[in-house]
């Protein structure tokens, strides 16, 4: 039993290390093609086009599902009334079903998307799916196929490759990470990054059949009309939505001074800065969040957040428009405390704690005494809202994508990565620069959405 014990002791000791290097082996073992191999296998699947498995590898190769995917039966291929023939998306959404004014502000997303084939190839696997033919097409006859294409010493093209050749040469034609996943029916839950982006899907088909025509060079194929739809995460707000939120706080503080409320005041400015601070950080909802005064720097240039357990810390820059109404916030509290020092000695001592990091740094006033700061009491307070408290990281998310940045580098900011990829990591390569980049981007957002920027003493021109 002594045994079993150390050996389990042991074995827990390095379950980290093993994951983390893990990490780094499965980032080096991907597999793709040439720009020279992909027009080899192209030009040889549409000399042998009339061979299913040559049918099989070439939408593979152009659409970057695996030849596994591509014939199981839960997989969809539906054609329209125009004769065109798409894959049906993998991907599902959750409606949030809202039902106060917010909802006429969300961004309108299609329940389904779909992944386009030329007319001919979708054809082709119509006929493959619907007869006999799909018993003799399997990912191993695809690859029997695959490898009789002649190539040089110890290479050797494999269905792997070939499905792999989208993520790898997509970027020449304007596609992104997170459009060659949706593209590929790429499982959502193995990038946190795919709940959260609401896109134009006839962009990314636009893109798409760039890529196509690098590939298919020579060909006539006919491609689907690109759709006017949009499709994704059914959390994000539009322009509206956000303003919506940030005058109902800038009318009722401004309602509360005028009858002098202070403990509604102090209520709704901490509401206010606590989803100002979720919209430039991305950080989640979480109790006590934001943690202690000690998580910011002195002249509030950064915070360092850690929302989802011990792999999720990271430390991100403030910008420089929200530094006023955190500095207005201290003062506030100090001014708290030194109205409490006779009148209420427990107000006293729990500012003074939140004043020397040794408290969370955002509590709620009621009757007479502070409380912490959680998200059942932020979704009571804001329950006339009706709507999910993570709308933050969703809306900007969206935003920053439709803006063209890079996704790598907004995932690293939002917490999407493997730790081995964020910019603090000892094995990482990547600076400080795109968490800067991301930072002021997001700063541009609120000058376009015009968010109130509140700062004590309270008045007409403090509202600005």
């Amino acid at each position: 039993m002594a045994n079993e014990s150390i050996n389990k002791n042991r074995k827990n000791s390095y379950v980290k290390t093993h994951a983390a290097r893990n990490e780094k082996q499965l980032a080096g073992k991907l597999e793709w093609l040439s720009s020279n191999y992909v027009r080899v296998v192209s030009e040889h699947c549409q000399q042998w086009l009339d061979n299913p498995n040559a049918a099989v590898a070439m939408i593979s190769l152009l659409t970057g599902w695996s030849v596994t995917d591509l014939l199981k039966s839960e997989t969809k291929l539906v054609c329209d009334s125009s004769g065109a023939f798409h894959l049906l998306s993998p991907w599902s959404f959750t409606d949030p079903k809202i039902k106060s004014p917010l909802c006429a502000h969300l961004l309108k997303p299609e329940n389904k998307a779909a992944i386009p084939l030329p007319k001919e190839l979708g054809k082709l696997l119509q006929d493959i799916k619907s007869h006999h033919n799909l018993r003799g097409v399997t990912k191993k006859s695809v690859g029997k196929l695959l490898a009789e294409i002649p190539t040089e010493e110890d290479f050797r093209i494999t269905p792997v490759r070939v499905s792999n050749t989208l993520h790898y040469h997509g970027s020449s034609a304007g596609l992104s990470k997170f459009e060659c996943r949706f593209i590929s029916g790429q499982r959502m839950h193995e990038t946190s990054q795919n709940y959260y982006v609401c896109f134009d899907v006839g962009t990314t088909y636009d893109k798409l059949y760039k890529f196509w025509d690098w590939v298919l060079a020579k060909t006539s194929w006919r491609y689907p009309t690109p759709p006017v739809q949009n499709f994704g995460s059914k959390r994000a707000l539009n322009k509206l939505g956000i303003q919506s939120i940030f005058a109902w706080y800038k009318s009722n503080i401004l309602e509360k001074t005028i009858f002098n409320d202070s403990r509604a005041i102090f209520n709704l400015f901490t509401l206010y800065v606590i989803d100002l601070l979720q919209l430039v950080t991305l950080c989640r909802p979480v109790d006590a969040i934001f943690g202690s005064l000690d998580n910011f720097d002195h002249s509030f240039e950064f915070i360092f957040i850690r929302d989802k357990g011990d792999d999720s810390p990271r430390l991100l820059p403030l910008p420089k428009i929200i530094r006023p109404t955190l500095q207005g916030y201290i003062r506030y509290l100090k001014e708290i405390q030194s109205q409490s020092t006779f009148t209420n000695k427990y107000i006293f001592e729990i500012v003074q704690k939140i004043l020397a990091g040794k408290a969370s740094f955002f509590h709620f006033w009621e009757e007479d005494e502070m409380l912490p700061v959680t998200v059942s009491k932020i979704k009571t307070r804001l329950s006339h809202f009706d709507i999910h408290r993570n709308w933050h990281r969703h809306t900007v998310i969206t935003a920053l994508y439709e803006k063209g940045l890079c996704t790598d580098k907004l995932a690293c900011f939002a917490d999407h990565q493997p730790s081995l990829d964020h910019w603090f990591n000892q094995y990482s390569s990547l600076d400080y620069t795109p968490i800067i980049e991301i930072s002021r981007q997001i700063e541009l957002l609120l000058e376009h959405w015009e968010v109130p920027i509140i700062v004590p003493p309270f008045g007409r021109g403090s509202l600005r």
